[in-house]
């Protein structure tokens, strides 16, 4: 089975939003953009890549490994 790809745009209240195309692993994102880019997470747009259709906004961890389990 194909993985599902996404688009995400996270936005941050410490910087400027910062868009990722071809995103498989939210949860793996979430954390390199947690250690790598800034801690000030306020929320992922998760938007169906193939289709552009918006699918989530995504506000803590705890969402987003509830969003990865349920797909």
């Amino acid at each position: 089975m194909a993985k599902r790809l996404y688009s995400c745009i996270i936005f941050f209240s410490d910087r400027s939003p910062v868009k990722y195309r071809t995103v498989s692993n939210l949860y793996g994102l979430w954390k390199y953009c947690q250690n790598r880019i800034s801690s000030n997470i306020l929320y992922f747009n998760v938007y169906d890549k193939k289709t552009r259709l918006f699918i989530s906004q995504l506000k803590s961890l705890s969402h987003v490994y509830d969003f990865q389990s349920s797909c």
